[in-house]
């Protein structure tokens, strides 16, 4: 039985195999030793896939910090700063299927890849998250 871990695997290998997405679902559900409608209760396209994987890469990041008992007792501005030092950890081991993925749409840089909106509402609930917290112990002043 197949899940979303192992369908991001096997997807991120292929795009750094083949240096380009899966031809089709279709293709893709073959690579994958599963039918395409077992495909579909995992994920709505590829793009969605794109989405998990970035939101994956995230909440994997959060979850380190959380668990550190140092970075309980952080201010807030030390919290952010710890989380963007992790992020860029993080992505720097996916470095590959990063360089591999974005390489293409770079064509289209002004506009934001949709791959990215499921991470950007995640991240920004975040972010609220650590104003709250910067409001509530007096160490960021609050602004209209």
């Amino acid at each position: 039985m197949k899940d979303k871990i192992s369908i991001r695997k096997k997807y991120t290998e292929f795009i750094l195999i083949n240096g380009q997405k899966p031809v089709s679902v279709f293709a893709f559900a073959k690579e994958l030793e599963m039918e395409e409608t077992d495909f579909y209760t995992f994920y709505s396209s590829f793009i969605s896939i794109e989405q998990d994987i970035w939101k994956s890469i995230f909440i994997e990041t959060l979850e380190e910090l959380e668990v550190d008992e140092v970075y309980q007792n952080y201010s807030a501005k030390e919290k952010l700063l710890a989380f963007y030092f992790m992020w860029i950890q993080k992505l720097r081991t996916n470095r590959s299927f990063i360089i591999c993925h974005r390489r293409d749409k770079s064509k289209n840089f002004p506009t934001q890849p949709k791959e990215l909106d499921t991470f950007k509402k995640v991240f920004y609930t975040f972010i609220e998250q650590i104003l709250a917290l910067g409001i509530e112990k007096n160490e960021i002043k609050e602004r209209k």
